[in-house]
């Protein structure tokens, strides 16, 4: 193995674990590099990967590049740094800009969730373009742990402790995010022994969006003040968390199977006897795949109020409780049943 090979091995490894060559090396494949350091490194990985296989296309590998011209000269500069790299090692390259005007829609700023949406979509439309079934993103351990520490304080249940997933399905394109599991260390470590350069974003080192402030302020001062790896503690909860999630969907199933519920033209009914022996944590599982069979709005509903119909159908007598619920749907409990209606 020469030295290039074992300096990228940690990463090649990673992405080999989450989709091997075999599945992928026959499509194209657009990996998304900003030009920081974490996109340029997987990009290093990928194109080695390509190389080691003599039946692998490297062709199939095209870099997408996602300008938010919120930076000005430098947001050019990092694109025209993209495109060389694309070039250096003989990929293809494709770039889209984001129209900030139309995307601010007369707001000041552009939140987060509406920058990432939208480079998603430019993405998305990238792979499209070039018929590529997969999408591969940077996405490393210390995004993982920002994301799961920023759920938590939005108050996530369960579902969402799971984190970034490493594998994702959006239509016909498959998201892949192999490196959750390698730290910024390793990444900028196998980058300074590559000589490999890459882009710095100054904006990252501000607190103005919640996520810097968490790595800058949150994260950095757990890991001064505990002296141990406090990301890959975080990325083993999401562990945990996936693991727990199955076993709510498993237990879910299973139920769903011995009590089926009765579809009616406007809704359906749920024994309540047979829900009210169960945890209340299940109840709610429960509820929510109801909901979600029937394309009900989720979004609408909060954990407090999940867990307050659980409480309902654990408490319910012979006296019914009727509450209208988000999406005009009427619930209606008693001792003998939980019915779910949409009025009309």
């Amino acid at each position: 193995m020469n030295l290039k090979n074992q300096i990228l091995k940690p990463l090649v490894d990673a992405c080999e674990s989450v989709v091997p060559a075999t599945l992928w090396r026959q499509h194209r494949a657009v990996v998304a590099v900003s030009g920081g350091a974490d996109s340029v490194a997987l990009f290093r990985a990928l194109v080695q990967i390509a190389h080691a296989n003599q039946t692998f296309d490297a062709s199939n590998i095209i870099v997408g590049h996602v300008d938010h011209t919120l930076r000005g000269d430098d947001s050019k500069a990092d694109r025209d740094f993209v495109k060389r790299l694309a070039s250096e090692f003989n990929v293809g390259f494709a770039s889209a800009q984001l129209d900030l005007s139309q995307l601010l829609n007369g707001r000041k700023n552009a939140s987060e969730e509406l920058l990432r949406d939208a480079r998603y979509g430019c993405l998305k439309k990238i792979a499209e373009d070039n018929d590529a079934r997969y999408l591969f993103t940077g996405h490393h351990l210390g995004d993982q742990a920002e994301t799961i520490l920023f759920r938590i304080f939005r108050g996530t249940g369960l579902a969402g402790l799971k984190g970034i997933p490493s594998i994702r399905r959006d239509d016909w394109l498959t998201i892949v995010r192999p490196l959750l599991k390698i730290s910024k260390e390793q990444i900028l470590k196998a980058l300074a022994e590559l000589n490999q350069p890459y882009c710095t974003d100054a904006t990252n080192e501000t607190n103005d969006y919640s996520r810097n402030f968490i790595r800058n302020e949150i994260l950095k001062s757990a890991h001064n003040y505990f002296g141990l790896p406090v990301e890959e503690a975080i990325a083993r909860l999401a562990d945990h968390a996936g693991d727990a999630v199955v076993l709510e969907a498993h237990l879910v199933d299973d139920y769903f199977a011995k009590f089926p519920s009765q579809a009616q033209p406007d809704g359906i009914v749920l024994p309540t006897q047979t829900l009210a022996s169960l945890p209340s944590s299940l109840v709610r599982a429960i509820l929510i795949r109801t909901w979600r069979q029937h394309d009900w709005p989720v979004s609408q509903m909060t954990f407090d109020r999940w867990q307050a119909l659980a409480e309902r159908i654990s408490s319910a007598s012979s006296e019914p409780y009727i509450e209208n619920l988000p999406g005009n749907l009427r619930f209606e409990v008693d001792s003998s049943s939980a019915r779910v209606s949409s009025d009309p």
